[in-house]
Order: structure tokens, then sequence, then C-alpha cells
């Protein structure tokens, strides 16, 4: 019996032809790869062994007919492959799709959440190892008698920037706040309590108050892994994470000198007016953004505080009339 149009190397899955590399070949002769029949897979030849019919010699007369019919084969050949191929990529999509349709929440991706004008938009949920992240603190300074704000001036990179830094082992973000302000402007510096509508409950044991001293904003920085890896944290970067307070330097403070560390001996703090500081901080987007929120929520506060003292005046002048009418 002949050898089959296929070998056992080049079957991969139910349909062989669909990856085949090799081109078929044009019959000349013995070259064109036999297959047997369908309907008569074999026939008997005069002293030899069952063969294919198609791949017996035919008679002169049926030559060119035989040729061209089987050049059409030859020819059809890719041209089922490639369709066979498109087939099996538009079963996949559809089985991938109703896959898809079956398990939406396995592929669905969260869309970001738009909160208030002031923040950025939402973030994956993520989680960090304790190698892959740092807390920070920054603070901005005001003087409530001049109504000045506090920036610090480098000269080495001749720029402007809030006080700010990395919190040490140990440490709480509020005393890192203070620290850094005092260690960068040479201020000493105390939280400033502000109406703001912080997310934070009360304390059971508190009283209520209008005014805390949490937050304003919390920023994030992503930094890249080290250029020369030294085998510790941070080697492969991490994120930044800094809470952004505001704090309040007494109306008779004095500069201290020597304050930073000594890589911060050349920063040099001024007192300046709210229009001539955010000019000052054009070029850094997330520090004027810092500020100018401290500004809104600074005057916000003595809004408020006056209208609080003009109800207690009021009820004050409520509580003598009443009085005043019980004694008549």
């Amino acid at each position: 019996m002949s050898e089959p149009w296929f070998t056992s190397s080049s079957v991969s899955g139910c349909l062989p032809s669909l990856f085949s590399t090799s081109e078929p070949q044009t019959p000349n002769g013995s070259d064109r790869p036999t297959r047997p029949s369908s309907r008569n897979p074999s026939t008997k030849s005069e002293g030899g062994p069952s063969q294919d019919r198609r791949a017996l010699p035919l008679a002169t007369g049926s030559n060119t007919s035989s040729a061209s019919g089987s050049s059409s084969i030859a020819q059809s050949q890719p041209q089922q492959r490639s369709h066979d191929r498109q087939t099996i990529r538009t079963s996949n999509d559809s089985s991938n799709l109703a896959f898809r349709q079956r398990f939406p929440l396995l592929f669905r991706q969260p869309r970001p959440i738009h909160f208030s004008q002031h923040s950025s938009p939402s973030i994956p949920n993520s989680h960090f190892y304790c190698n892959d992240f740092l807390l920070g603190a920054g603070m901005v300074l005001i003087q409530p008698s001049t109504d000045k704000v506090v920036l610090v001036y480098e000269s080495l990179r001749e720029h402007w920037f809030l006080p700010k830094g990395r919190k040490d082992v140990g440490e709480t973000l509020e005393h890192a706040a203070l620290r850094e302000a005092y260690e960068e402007t040479g201020y000493r510096a105390e939280f400033l309590p502000l109406y703001s509508p912080t997310n934070q409950p009360s304390s059971p044991d508190a009283s209520y108050s209008y005014f805390n001293t949490e937050p304003i904003y919390v920023s994030s920085l992503t930094w890249k892994a080290r250029r020369v890896p030294r085998n510790g944290p941070g080697d492969l970067g991490g994120e930044y994470f800094t809470f952004w307070y505001v704090g309040q330097i007494a109306d008779d403070a004095v500069r201290e000198e020597n304050t930073g560390m000594p890589d911060e001996q050349h920063y040099v703090s001024h007192l300046l007016d709210w229009k001539d500081a955010l000019a000052l901080l054009a070029d850094y987007p997330l520090e004027r953004k810092v500020m100018s929120m401290a500004r809104r929520l600074w005057y916000q506060t003595l809004h408020i505080e006056r209208q609080l003292a003009e109800q207690e005046s009021q009820r004050v002048v409520d509580d003598q009339s009443d009085s005043a009418a019980q004694t008549d």
C-alpha cells in the first residue's frame, strides 16, 4: 500500500494541513504526494500490491486534462489553508468573547473615580512592601499677624520650595512635619487649626470642634531604580507619600541660623506675601496647589471664626436682654 499523504510528524491536532509550512508541489510524476481515495482506498494491480487509483499512470490521451486538474487542486490548497486558519482564529475569538461575557468580573478594569476638583482621579487598589514605599511630611508655614507665608530658597539649584522631608524611623508624621519645618526654615512652628472637611472621625473622648490640624493634602511620587544598585532598600524604586500640614509661627518669630542638615546649610527662608510666594512656585504645580489650598482654608477659617464670634456676641446680648426683662 502507498504511503498516506501526511505523516505522523506533520499532524497537529485534528487539522494537520493548517500547520504545514511546505507548499504543495505541482504534479510531476512520482513527486506528487499520494492520497488514498475515500470511495475506493485501494485497487489491485497485476503482480503488485494495492495502490491508490489516482496515483496510477493515466492514459496518454488524458495527460493534459489530468495535469490541469491537478494544478487546480494544488492552487486551491493554499487558499483552503488560509480559510481554515481564519476559521480557527474566528472561532477562538468567539470563544474568548463568550468567556469574557460569562465571567465579566475577571476582565473588568476599574475606571478611575473623579473626586473633587482639588484632587487627582483615583488610583487602582494597591499594596506596597516596606521596601517599596517611603513616608514624608511637608508644611505650609503662615504668620497670622502679618498674613505672610514662609518659602525656602535653595541657592545651588536656584529654586523655591515648601519645607518637607522624610520621616525618621519611629517618628510620627506630625513630629516629622514640625522638625522639617524647623530644619529647613529656621522657624519654630506649631500646627494651625483650620476649618477643613477632613474624613477622619473625632475621638469619642474629645469635645466637638469646628477646627482640626489634619493634613490638607497627600501627594505621591514614584522614584525609579538606582543607577548603581547598592543592594539596599529602594534599589528597584518605590512610591513616596508626603502628608502636607499647615503650621504657624509667632508674631515675634526670629529665624535661627544653621538649623538644617549639612547638605541644607545653603537654604534660606523668606516671609513673603501670598501673591509673591505663589508666583515663585509657578514651575512647581504640586506645591503651588498645596499653598493655594492652605491660603483658601486659612481665609475660610478666619471667616468662620468671625461668624462664631458674632453669634457669641449676639447670644450674650440676648441673654442680657432676657435678664433685664425678667428684672422689670
